[in-house]
């Protein structure tokens, strides 16, 4: 009998009638960008705003390709951080909200567009509660947190991947476009550790939502 696998290491998103297990990823704008190839541990996310979540077992270079035509053109500008509110759970969630009528909405809704266009029933969204209409744009409060009245540079849209190599204690980022201008796709290597912040053994993450 082979050994149980490491609790860290999960099959994501993959039935048994399934022959490809689906990836999860997430588009986000880093209120300090990164370059494509950084790790950082699931318990040690960068402060950011989300764009679109969704999972795919699509190969992340069509994804890039996508989202990067989605991203065509547009320029980079700024958003206001504006009060407090608690997501999640019984409000357990503390973020800052980010004014959505300065480009964030828009940026949102050319991602999803781009990917259901183009790919359609090989994307899936986690649900309506944080699309379209219910997109409300944020960063959560971590050991650092925005104010009210501070602002946020748009400057580069990156994807992330919530489970690098299955191991759901890091997040990768795959790619990052500046916005008028691209930063390569990170090369796709089984096993390999690409610019990794933090340390191994630190705290499991949970399954990732809207962060």
């Amino acid at each position: 009998m082979s050994p149980a696998p490491a609790p860290h290491l999960v099959r994501i998103w993959c039935r048994r009638w399934e022959t490809v297990c689906m990836g999860v990823y997430v588009t986000v704008v880093f209120i300090e960008p990164l370059a494509a190839g950084t790790e950082f541990l699931q318990s040690a996310w960068p402060l950011h705003v989300t764009l679109v979540r969704f999972d795919s077992a699509v190969p992340v270079p069509e994804l890039a390709a996508v989202l990067e035509a989605a991203l065509e053109g547009r320029e980079a500008f700024t958003s206001v951080v504006g009060r407090d509110a608690r997501f999640g759970r019984n409000g357990s969630v503390p973020v800052s909200l980010v004014d959505p009528d300065t480009g964030l909405v828009d940026l949102h809704e050319a991602l999803l567009y781009g990917l259901l266009h183009e790919l359609g029933e090989q994307i899936r969204l986690p649900g309506p509660n944080h699309t379209r209409a219910n997109y409300r744009p944020h960063v959560t409060h971590r050991e650092r947190r925005l104010h009210s009245g501070d602002t946020v540079q748009v400057r580069q849209v990156a994807l992330v991947d919530m489970f690098p190599d299955r191991d759901r204690r890091f997040r990768r980022v795959l790619a990052a476009w500046t916005l008028g201008g691209e930063v390569p796709l990170a090369e796709q290597e089984d096993g390999e550790q690409h610019g990794r912040q933090g340390q191994h053994g630190a705290e499991e993450g949970n399954v990732p939502g809207q962060g």
